[in-house]
């Protein structure tokens, strides 16, 4: 008996667990006007144009982007002489592929979601990012795109107040993710009046 005690002490000890949670943001792009930019920003259907991106982050990500790209979502690089410095995807398909394994599903097509947002480290501060978030922006209404989701880690201040400056500030939904051993778990909280992310976070 003892030695059963022991042993479920010792795996409750060493249990997998994790607790996170991801704020949704919810765009109305009617109305929202693009500003202009002076970046080079193109669509690519390549792995080849990631490789910069790729190499900073981790080789998973390869694995990843290659399964974006034969489920058809779209990928907007932002180029510096030959060099991808910046990447952003439109999720426009049925489900959007989220962090923790989740995947929002979306209600027709007239809504998308933007996902993996990425600058490389030495170009960050340069306006980068909000040149090819306005870039996609556009390209969504393009398509017919009238809701654009957007997601951050609740723990990654940079990437809110980012945002909040571009404008998204309305959280839609909270997702929590909990994880234990090997089983995931997701529960989301939904508002019914979209709370403005200053206040659920302190951004001073």
């Amino acid at each position: 008996m003892k030695k059963i005690i022991r042993k479920i002490k010792f795996i409750i000890k060493n249990t997998s667990f994790q607790f996170d949670k991801l704020y949704i943001y919810r765009i109305n792009l009617i109305g929202i006007k693009r500003t202009s930019n002076n970046f080079k920003i193109v669509q690519t259907n390549s792995i080849d144009d990631l490789k910069e991106i790729i190499q900073e982050r981790e080789d998973s990500f390869q694995k990843r982007y290659m399964n974006w790209f034969s489920k058809g979502l779209i990928c907007f690089i932002i180029k510096e002489e030959k060099s991808t410095i910046g990447i952003l995807w439109l999720a426009n398909k049925k489900e959007v592929p989220l962090e923790f394994g989740f995947k929002q599903r979306l209600k027709n097509d007239s809504e998308a979601g933007l996902i993996d947002a990425y600058v490389l480290k030495e170009k960050r501060g340069k306006g980068v990012y909000k040149t090819i978030w306005n870039k996609a922006v556009e390209e969504a209404k393009k398509l017919g795109i009238k809701t654009l989701y957007g997601y951050v880690l609740h723990n990654n201040m940079q990437s809110i107040k980012a945002h909040y400056k571009l404008g998204m500030k309305d959280v839609y939904q909270i997702l929590y993710y909990i994880r234990i051993l090997w089983f995931n778990f997701y529960f989301k909280k939904t508002f019914k009046n979209y709370k403005d992310i200053s206040s659920l976070k302190k951004l001073n």
